[in-house]
């Protein structure tokens, strides 16, 4: 005979029941136990702590966890789908079909948002408190909060709904942020080499090329040549990393590191320069260019946008000579300059830490054509990324020592502590001194008024770039199309001693295509800022020492003792021990300043059972209303970035 199906329907509850009142019973136990805090667990039982934040060079906040409320609904105790589906939609600002939909295809647990503001939540747990949502649940969370929003996101990366890194920074550094450990603590602080400020300006500035040109993408890279270290990794198009579910894979590709390209002319510098180094070439040697280079067995010529007749080495760099690069090559052997190429970093990966890097394409010599060694020395028939050029080009900054690029700083404890410092990475040496030094004054005359480079020229300091027009390979046809083509340029500056490299990419812009003509412009709008940041001496600019009269000081974090201490005006990175301290329960919303506090500073300690801090980052906020009066928590919280 068989089972009655309301006896197996009540034993199923029965089930149910028993297993979420045992979960109660172990929740209940865990929080007596002291297992409040921000200690979570993962689906195979391992401890995890709260994840610590990113910051720039300077402290700035990129990344930050802070409290998510998860609204959740045990659909057997919903007393109405349509009714709660209703009060939701207009709560949450979701189409009532959508939830009921949500709420329909389960039959127990299910979550309907990891994303409520504050107010969402109070407004919920309000109706559920008066019966109206039976069913539903507010669950303690947390989230990863990006005040910066798309600032340097590919760089930063993401998490995904458990908090760990999926992608950049957050998911290389996520044994950093996230330690794994028996106790409750935080994870550290991982700061990077970038410059918030630099990076801003960087992104303008590649925003404004990328719509100007209609391009399908535009990168630019910016660090110092001595160190390696990267102040600015701007990638158009991008996308904001509090809204990641509204962006495409695209938007998301890092392409400075994942897209291998053909580099075109701006890889003359790295040909160049070594074949010199190999002595293949010097200052004495001239290339009669006017009759394009087709030697016996090439089945067609390389040839020059001009007839620039006799040149010299510079030459070559300063009109960008392909017939003069392609003769350059013949003085070495293929086997010397596929092992110069793999010594500028060619071919392999610069071990950043950030993932998907992408080791370009350097074709061992074997399978070379007749034509390969001319065409690679003028840039084509193998692929690079933005990063390998960066790395490369630290060699003229170095005396031909070239250096590890740097996105990561330091990494720092909870308590501030320095747990892991980076320091500059000499790798080796690709190039004499001499070599890098002819090779920075070649790339100099490019700015002279015949150069390729001359729209990057700025008065009263010398600059040394390449430009580049590289034609793109048509996936379809397998041959070089006549529509796209890849514009860059290459700069370092000063010439006499470089401290900074500046490298831009426009991927497939529309209308004008020369590099001289479209990125080069751009080289001079970022020195343009850079020089006066970084206090370049450029000639003509006056120089006035004053001793200084106003020192500013950080604000000290007052210390929870006998009573609330005052914290307005105290920023959130002053505020961060106060989440490690185990007196009170302590809560963070928003970014910036503290505007507010609950309660009120004098209040007795042992009266109270948390802390309560709302900050803004709009000066406006602080200032006080014509009436004298302070706009209470509930009106500050509301339009200002969730926590």
């Amino acid at each position: 005979m068989s089972r009655p199906r309301h006896t197996l329907r009540y034993t199923i509850v029965f089930v149910l029941t028993g297993i979420l009142a045992v979960s109660i019973l172990i929740r209940y136990g865990q929080i007596m136990l002291g297992g409040t805090g921000p200690v979570r667990q993962d689906s195979g039982g391992t401890t995890r702590i709260e994840r610590g934040p990113i910051l720039d060079r300077n402290g700035r906040i990129l990344a930050i966890q802070t409290d998510q409320p998860i609204l959740s609904a045990w659909i057997p105790s919903v007393a109405s789908l349509e009714n709660t589906a209703g009060l939701l939609g207009n709560i949450l600002g979701v189409p009532e079909e959508e939830l009921l939909q949500r709420l329909q295809s389960s039959d127990g647990y299910v979550v309907l948002s990891r994303s409520l503001s504050h107010d969402q939540a109070e407004a919920i747990a309000l109706l559920v408190q008066q019966g109206e949502l039976r069913g539903l649940s507010l669950e303690e969370g947390y989230r990863r909060m990006y005040p910066e929003e798309s600032l340097a996101a590919h760089v930063i990366g993401f998490t995904g709904y458990d908090n760990q890194g999926l992608e950049g920074i957050e998911l290389t550094m996520n044994d950093e942020l996230s330690p794994e450990q028996p106790s409750p603590g935080f994870g550290n602080q991982v700061f990077l080499t970038l410059d918030t400020e630099i990076q801003f300006e960087m992104e303008q500035i590649a925003q404004q090329a990328y719509e100007e040109h209609g391009a399908e993408s535009v990168s630019i890279l910016v660090g110092s040549g001595k160190t390696g270290e990267i102040y600015a990794w701007a990638t158009r198009p991008t996308f904001n990393l509090n809204q990641l579910s509204q962006s495409t894979p695209e938007q998301r590709r890092n392409r400075i590191i994942q897209n291998s390209f053909e580099p075109g002319s701006v890889f003359k510098i790295f040909s160049i320069s070594g074949i010199m180094h190999l002595g293949g070439i010097d200052d004495r040697t001239r290339f009669h260019t006017a009759g394009g280079y087709q030697p016996p067995g090439l089945d067609r010529p390389i040839t020059d946008l001009s007839n620039y007749g006799t040149i010299s080495p510079q030459g070559i760099i300063q009109y960008s000579s392909n017939v003069g690069a392609a003769y350059a090559s013949d003085t070495i052997s293929k086997d010397d300059f596929y092992y110069l190429l793999r010594q500028f970093g060619f071919g392999q990966p610069t071990g950043i830490p950030l993932n998907g890097e992408h080791t370009g394409i350097l074709r061992s010599p074997t399978q070379w054509s007749i034509r390969s060694k001319p065409t690679m020395a003028i840039g084509q028939e193998l692929g690079v990324t933005a990063l390998q050029m960066f790395q490369a080009a630290t060699a003229f900054a170095n005396q031909g020592i070239i250096v590890t690029p740097r996105i990561v700083s330091q990494v720092v404890s909870p308590d501030g502590a320095v747990v892991r410092k980076t320091t500059r990475n000499p790798i080796r040496r690709v190039l004499s001194s001499s070599s890098t030094q002819s090779m920075l004054e070649y790339m100099n005359t490019a700015t002279d008024d015949t150069g390729t480079g001359r729209r990057a020229r700025i008065e009263g300091i010398d600059i040394s770039i390449k430009t580049g027009t590289a034609e793109v390979v048509d996936p379809e046809t397998g041959r070089y199309s006549n529509e796209r083509f890849l514009a860059s340029s290459l700069a370092l500056f000063p010439t006499e001693d470089p401290q900074l490299i500046v490298y831009i990419v426009i991927d497939y812009p529309k209308g004008e295509t020369y590099g001289g003509r479209i990125a080069a412009p751009l080289v001079r709008q970022a020195a343009e800022f850079l020089i006066p940041y970084f206090g370049i001496h450029r000639t003509g600019d006056v120089r006035i020492t004053q001793k200084p009269s106003l020192q500013i000081i950080e604000p000290q974090l007052p210390v929870l003792e006998e009573t609330i201490p005052d914290y307005h005006g105290i920023s959130l990175k002053t505020l961060m021990p106060l989440l490690n301290q185990d007196t009170i329960p302590v809560t963070i919303n928003g970014h910036g300043w503290v505007l507010s506090q609950d309660p009120s500073p004098g209040t007795a300690l042992d009266s109270v059972e948390g802390l309560t801090l709302w900050l803004s980052s709009d000066p406006g906020d602080f200032l006080a209303p014509a009436d004298g009066s302070v706009p209470s928590p509930g009106e500050q919280d509301a339009g200002s970035p969730e926590s």
